[in-house]
């Protein structure tokens, strides 16, 4: 993802170059905006739900917090509510005060293929086309990518849906329904930021080996009636599963803390109606000091020469 300008005469002044607070300090920070994912498409074969959208300055030039600068207002946005009839798009978070406002747009919900049911919508990511046509919605630029397309597959099966989109990618496409219906986009790796060590722990982010990835599409749902497959739609990121008809998975919700989407439904003769939840989003700062020079957050953590606090809900950052 592109890195974020910071805005105002005190933006992008490098690490102690100058003294802020009332007690000396210098806090240079660098940020993760994550808000939260979009919920999967309802049934019939919904697509999956766009990933929240996702801004950082991570390996670009630090905020440096001006004087007297007072509390930055953090707002963490809620994942979208799944639903086997309109379900939401996920929810803004920011992170705003003296010299800086970085605001991600919720991610968009999964589009639905029974009638009277909302289509896919536009968010930070898009969601997914749902199967028999439905058309993947768009992204925001900067922030996330555009929701696969569903398929059509003739007049006997609707076919699958497409995958929502994520913060480094866009969600593929359905493909049939005896090939796997569309993936969620994959997300975007932050173990530069945040440890996996401490993800771990805080719960948050999707940890993937040495990665720890925030903000991927959830799966599309897929018909497959034949029977011919039982493969699983999946969700990147954390995303959601999609779910199936063959082997009447249910859809899986976006991870917390990730801003992933959630995944799309499937169909009333399995049950699997109900899309995923879009997972919830989250703030983190991060600067080097040896003890923490402010305060807010749920988690603050101090180690390797860096102090780290990590909002799962609202709250404010405030310069001691």
């Amino acid at each position: 993802m592109p890195l974020v300008s910071t805005i105002g005469s005190a933006s992008a002044r490098g690490f102690g170059l100058f003294k802020t607070s009332g007690n000396g300090n210098v806090i240079s920070i660098t940020y993760l905006v994550v808000a939260g994912g979009g919920a999967g498409g309802s049934y019939y074969y919904g697509g999956g739900g766009g990933a929240g959208g996702l801004l950082t300055n991570n390996g670009g030039t630090a905020f440096t917090v001006p004087p007297a600068s007072g509390a930055y207002t953090v707002t963490v946005g809620a994942g979208g509510a799944g639903s086997s009839g309109t379900p939401t798009n996920g929810s803004t978070s920011s992170l705003i005060g003296t010299g800086l406002s970085v605001s991600t747009v919720g991610g968009g919900r999964g589009g639905a293929f029974f009638s009277g049911n909302p289509p896919a919508s536009s968010g930070g990511s898009g969601g997914g086309g749902c199967s028999s046509g439905g058309t993947g919605a768009a992204g925001t630029s900067g922030q996330g990518y555009a929701g696969g397309d569903g398929t059509v597959n003739g007049s006997v099966y609707p076919g699958s849906a497409g995958g929502g989109g994520g913060s480094g990618g866009v969600g593929t496409s359905g493909v049939g329904t005896t090939s796997p219906s569309g993936q969620g986009g994959i997300g975007t790796d932050l173990s530069s930021l945040i440890n996996t060590t401490l993800a771990t722990s805080s719960g948050v982010g999707y940890v993937s080996g040495a990665q720890v990835q925030f903000a991927g599409g959830g799966g599309g749902g897929m018909d497959a009636q034949s029977g011919v497959i039982s493969y699983q739609p999946q969700g990147k990121a954390g995303g959601g599963q999609g779910a199936a008809y063959v082997n009447g998975t249910t859809a899986g919700a976006g991870q917390a803390y990730t801003g992933s989407g959630g995944g799309g439904a499937c169909h009333v003769a399995t049950n699997n109606q109900t899309s995923g939840n879009g997972g919830k989003g989250v703030v983190i700062i991060k600067y080097p000091a040896s003890s923490a020079l402010a305060t807010g957050g749920d988690i603050i953590n101090v180690s390797g020469g860096y102090v780290t606090h990590i909002f799962q809900n609202n709250g404010s950052f405030t310069p001691i």
